[in-house]
C-alpha cells in the first residue's frame, strides 16, 4: 500500500515518460525503487479514477434572507462508486451554493465539476428537477451528458404503476401514488422500494410494471439523494437555524465558506484567511 503522495508522483512522472525511465528517476528523486508492474498499476487506479463517471446535480432550495424568503441555488459533483450491498454511493462529492443568476451559478458550478474531472470522465450524467434552467445550464455546460429528472419523471412513472397495478383512475390507485409522490420527496426512493418488493402481481401486465420500476428506482437511488442532501447539507443545516436571518452579503459568505468545509478543502478556507 503506497501513500498518496508515491502513487500521485508516480503518476505524474509515468504521464511524461516511459515505465523504465519512470521507476529509475522515482528512485533518483525519493530512494524509493518501485517496480515497473507496481508502477502500472498505480496508473491503472489512478487513471480509472480519473476516467470514471461524474454526475452534476442542480437544485434551488430558499433561505430567509434580507427579510424575505430568497432562491439559493445549489449544486454538487461527485462520482458514484458501487459498495459491498450493491448499492452506488456518491464519493469525493464537491458542493458550491450561491443566490444568483442561473449563468452565473453555471458558470461556478462548472469550475467546480472541471476541478473535479468532467472533461476527462467517460460518462457524465446531469440531474435535476423540472426547473427549465436547471437544463439550460445542462445543456451549456455538458452537451453530451445523459440527463436524469429525478422527481417529477419519477412521479409519472409511479402514475404509470399505480394504473397498471390498481386499474385505470381506481382510488386506491390515485391514493397509492399521490402518497408515494410525496414521500419520494420527503425521504428519497427508499419507501417506495420496500413498497414494491412487497407487492404480489397477479398478471403479466402487472409482473412487468413492478420489475420495470424496480429497476428504475433502484437506479434513481444514485442521483436523488445527493442533490436533495446538498440542499440540507449546505443550506439548511447553516442558514436554516431556528430564528435564523441574513443579510444577502451575510449569506453568501457564510454559503462559500460552508460549501468548501463541507467539500473537504478546508485549505480554500486557510488560502482565504492569508489572502485577507
Amino acid at each position: 500500500m503506497w501513500s498518496p503522495t508515491v502513487k500521485a508522483l508516480s503518476a505524474q512522472i509515468a504521464g511524461r515518460m516511459s515505465y523504465a525511465e519512470s521507476v529509475r528517476l522515482l528512485e533518483e528523486l525519493t530512494g524509493l525503487r518501485l517496480e515497473e508492474s507496481v508502477v502500472e498499476r498505480i496508473v491503472a487506479e489512478l487513471g480509472g479514477r480519473l476516467r470514471a463517471e461524474e454526475t452534476v446535480g442542480m437544485d434551488g432550495t430558499s433561505a430567509h434572507i434580507d427579510g424575505a424568503w430568497h432562491e439559493v441555488k445549489t449544486g454538487v459533483v461527485y462520482e458514484a462508486m458501487r459498495g459491498a450491498d450493491g448499492v452506488d454511493k456518491a464519493v469525493n462529492s464537491r458542493y458550491v451554493a450561491a443566490q444568483e443568476s442561473a449563468e452565473s451559478f453555471g458558470d461556478r458550478l462548472y469550475v467546480t465539476a472541471a476541478q473535479a474531472g468532467v472533461e476527462y470522465a467517460d460518462q457524465v450524467v446531469v440531474i435535476g428537477d423540472g426547473a427549465e434552467w436547471i437544463w439550460n445550464l445542462a445543456a451549456h455546460h455538458y452537451p453530451d451528458a445523459i440527463q436524469i429528472v429525478d422527481y417529477w419523471h419519477a412521479c409519472e412513472h409511479i402514475h404509470e404503476l399505480a394504473t397498471a397495478y390498481y386499474g385505470e383512475g381506481t382510488t386506491k390507485g390515485k391514493r397509492w401514488a399521490q402518497d408515494h409522490c410525496r414521500w419520494l420527496k420527503q425521504r428519497g426512493p427508499g419507501t417506495l422500494l420496500r413498497a414494491l418488493k412487497r407487492m404480489k402481481p397477479k398478471t403479466d401486465e402487472q409482473r412487468e410494471a413492478v420489475r420495470r420500476e424496480l429497476g428504475y428506482f433502484t437506479n434513481l437511488m444514485i442521483g436523488s439523494g445527493p442533490v436533495e442532501a446538498a440542499c440540507k447539507v449546505v443550506v439548511g443545516q447553516r442558514l436554516k437555524g431556528a430564528g435564523m436571518r441574513w443579510s444577502g452579503r451575510g449569506a453568501d459568505a457564510i454559503l462559500a465558506i460552508r460549501a468548501a468545509l463541507v467539500s473537504s478543502d478546508d485549505h480554500r478556507v486557510q488560502a482565504m484567511a492569508k489572502a485577507a
